[in-house]
């Protein structure tokens, strides 16, 4: 029997390879447990990275650095260099935390077996970007789910970790195709806001859903974790508001939310009220 979720990140993982972020946005990183309730970077031949215009560069030394940063004079110089990699919605966050999405998250699942557990405070808070810890934390949480089939976590972009988030997604896509295609990946595809690893699963969610509020972001992850559209659907039509995933983004449809909750898809609700004349919420009718 596999030990609990809750235990799952004090397990050891052996640091076998480097690998890193594809192209869709999948987390696969290396790291070890240094036996201190945290994780490091694996001493692997490769060693560490040094960042120079975002292509790193192998040290000949044999142990990794487990202090992989690139350093900047200030947050604010940190968050300019994000945003001239091509981040277009680095500056925007959610108007909630970590602990309240995967607490809102927990409630709505509570019925599947599922536990989601917060890992966002495996990435630093520094000025200074820690540009391999995202891909730490997603093989911890890899590890973990290959582990506990009903272990689930979230690493959610903050404010105070932008720097290290989106830093590393990019230096992460960088080791797989390059740095020319990963700046052509980061300035076509949307701003990621959470990572969410799940069993096999590996998605992100785009800053313009996580927006919201905590309520449409819980709803949206909570329907990705049990594939129940019902979670996360327009009360009108009853179908889901999960449009696609284009690689691994969830792409949400362009839909309306009332004063009171309820949601929609936002051709429902326009021919709703053109064919009522009402602007009462039909959720609330129901």
């Amino acid at each position: 029997m596999p030990p609990p979720a809750s235990a799952l990140h004090k397990e050891a993982c052996k640091p076998d390879i480097c690998v890193s972020l594809s192209a869709d946005g999948v987390l696969h990183p290396c790291f070890a447990w240094d036996g201190r309730n945290s994780f490091s970077l694996c001493t692997c031949t490769l060693g560490i990275g040094r960042i120079k215009n975002m292509e790193p560069k192998c040290d000949t030394d044999d142990v990794a650095d487990p202090a992989a940063f690139i350093r900047f004079d200030s947050h604010t110089d940190a968050m300019q260099f994000v945003c001239r990699t091509g981040y277009n919605d680095a500056l925007l966050y959610p108007p909630f935390s970590a602990n309240d999405l995967v607490e809102a998250t927990n409630t709505l699942i509570k019925d599947d077996n599922i536990v989601l557990m917060d890992m966002t405070t495996a990435v630093p808070t520094t000025a200074h970007a820690a540009y391999k810890a995202l891909t730490i934390a997603g093989f911890n949480a890899s590890a973990s789910c290959k582990k506990d089939h009903n272990a689930a976590f979230l690493i959610m972009r903050t404010a105070a970790n932008t720097p290290s988030f989106l830093i590393g997604h990019h230096w992460s896509i960088t080791q797989t195709i390059g740095k020319e295609r990963a700046d052509e990946h980061v300035n076509g595809a949307p701003t990621p806001m959470a990572f969410l690893i799940f069993r096999d699963k590996q998605v992100y969610l785009p800053t313009e859903v996580c927006r919201t509020n905590v309520d449409v972001a819980s709803r949206i992850v909570a329907q990705e974790l049990t594939m129940k559209e019902s979670l996360f659907c327009c009360c009108i039509c009853h179908k889901g508001l999960v449009e696609s995933h284009s690689g691994a983004c969830v792409k949400v449809s362009r839909m309306a939310m009332s004063k009171c909750g309820h949601m929609f898809h936002a051709e429902c609700i326009a021919m709703h009220i053109d064919k009522t004349a009402s602007r009462a919420c039909p959720g609330c009718l129901l």
